[in-house]
């Protein structure tokens, strides 16, 4: 799994980071893990193509960067990743990457990622969250494939979905690929209306408007931490910033996720990942296995899977 946390928002990843990034990504959260339907949960973000690569403008760095590959999820995700980033450049205007439900993953609700571009600078990205179940995912993607040149015919289990993205050959007969998209990949959710109607970019406005309004305090906090518990009150105090600003996260089923709720409970034990697209999953597992303490520095011992020795978690 990739980036791997305890906290919906690690602070401790932006010691050298723009206000304007930690914005984006605060504004993303609220979205993507946000109280509300499907449809105005899409993370949409524009990224700049520049001698055949792609780009995050706001960080100015390569997308998707380096990966990791530490285990079977971690080489199907970036295997996706890379190739969808590669399609965009490679001559594709379109392309689409499913992650399902459940399976190696734990994740709660499955994902469909779109890129598409938009111009010879620039490329879209829409994360659309999902509840359709992997089955579903799996005979969607199979159908969707026949308006590709990458065959899906060996393609038997959903989780094997995770490491592909499927360039798509749009008919010349079609002026719009969301209309395209609204008719060969019907979803549980009104996400190609939205974003035919360019919605998702409306609620994104919203979120970095108020995300930006925190985001230079919370740079000068994150500068200035020393210890984890410095780190969570920075991200404490963005969230409860946005919270305050009328955004919600949908937090009913893992309670003490939050930076805000870490401040009264340490004591939790599920975690939220990002996948190689930067997408928030939720994850209910947790498994201790042999690795390097990131807090202590401690080597060979038990870690969880935000990479914290267990003496470490009693005394964060």
């Amino acid at each position: 799994m990739l980036a791997e946390r305890t906290k919906l928002f690690d602070t401790s990843l932006y010691s050298s980071s723009s206000p304007e990034v930690v914005a984006e990504d605060l504004a993303g959260l609220y979205i993507e893990a946000g109280d509300a339907p499907l449809e105005e949960r899409i993370n949409a973000r524009k990224l700049r193509i520049e001698g055949g690569k792609v780009y995050d403008p706001k960080a100015n760095k390569e997308v998707p960067g380096n990966l990791k590959r530490n285990s079977r999820l971690d080489n199907l995700e970036a295997d996706s990743a890379e190739a969808f980033y590669h399609q965009i450049t490679g001559g594709y205007s379109l392309t689409v990457a499913f992650s399902p439900p459940g399976g190696t993953s734990n994740y709660k609700e499955g994902r469909v990622n779109v890129g598409y571009r938009s111009s010879n600078n620039e490329m879209e990205f829409y994360g659309i969250p999902t509840h359709l179940m992997p089955e579903a995912i799996l005979a969607k993607s199979i159908a969707l494939s026949a308006f590709s040149d990458l065959s899906l015919s060996e393609v038997k289990n959903p989780d094997d979905l995770r490491g592909i993205s499927i360039p798509i050959l749009l008919p010349e007969t079609e002026t719009s690929p969301w209309e395209f998209l609204e008719e060969m990949l019907p979803l549980d959710s009104d996400a190609w209306k939205y974003i035919k109607e360019r919605r998702p970019w409306l609620i994104k406005s919203r979120a970095l408007e108020d995300a930006l309004m925190a985001a230079p305090n919370m740079v000068k906090m994150i500068s200035l931490a020393r210890v984890e518990r410095d780190f969570i009150v920075a991200g404490a105090y963005g969230e409860r910033f946005m919270e305050q600003s009328g955004w919600k996260l949908n937090n009913k089923s893992c309670p003490g996720k939050s930076n805000s709720e870490l401040l009264n409970n340490t004591a939790t034990k599920g975690d939220f990942v990002t996948d190689a697209f930067g997408n928030v999953r939720e994850v209910t597992s947790w498994e201790y296995h042999t690795g390097n303490c990131v807090n202590c520095g401690a080597s060979g011992v038990d870690v969880g899977p935000c990479s914290i020795c267990k003496a470490c978690e009693k005394k964060l």
